[in-house]
């Protein structure tokens, strides 16, 4: 018995150890994740702002041949006027590229987080009765029997069905049709208008 429990304590250790190395595995996994979007987001905005800073320095060069010893000529004075409003411009619009850029990133972490938290394959929720719905599904799609999914119109029973029997489209399958899970066929069935014959 006491060897028993001296394997059960060395199991539990290893599956504790095991288990620290995942999580550190994960963690690491997710800060290079952060680090790749925001080096994305890095050349990205680099790129974009290429152009405009350009457009600055080409117009700094303009207003720096204007401009005299003894100030700016009369007569360029408007063109002064007109080169340093499109400095003022073009900055702007620096400025607004990084929120443009920094909007995207965010919006594509939140898809993220999204699709992880609340979706299973295609269908999307934050219903706790859902989640058990994907769990279920989950458990479900290893199994090879026959699956009834019964339910109101419009409450999502075929992304179910999909989730449950995914399509495997390949050279072969396109031949012989949509196979599911352990090559079967999965095919919808709308039971209404059976009642209605």
């Amino acid at each position: 018995m006491s060897e028993i429990n001296h394997l059960t304590c060395l199991l539990e250790s290893q599956v504790e150890q095991r288990t620290e190395e995942l999580k550190t595995a994960h963690r690491k996994l997710l800060q290079t994740d952060r680090l790749a979007s925001l080096g994305q987001l890095a050349a990205s905005v680099a790129h974009e702002i290429n152009n405009p800073i350009s457009g600055v320095l080409n117009l700094s060069m303009l207003m720096q041949r204007i401009l005299k010893e003894d100030g700016i000529p009369p007569n360029r004075i408007e063109d002064f006027r007109k080169y340093l409003s499109q400095v003022i411009s073009e900055t702007s619009r620096v400025g607004r590229i990084i929120k443009v850029k920094n909007l995207q990133r965010e919006n594509a972490i939140l898809r993220k987080k999204l699709t992880r938290n609340y979706s299973f394959h295609d269908v999307i929720s934050k219903n706790s009765k859902m989640h058990e719905i994907f769990n279920l599904v989950r458990d479900i799609s290893y199994l090879r029997s026959t699956v009834l999914i019964q339910g109101e119109s419009g409450t999502g029973k075929e992304l179910i069905a999909r989730s449950i029997h995914p399509r495997k489209i390949s050279a072969s399958s396109r031949a012989t049709g949509a196979q599911g899970r352990a090559g079967q066929f999965r095919r919808a069935c709308r039971c209404a208008r059976l009642r209605n014959r």
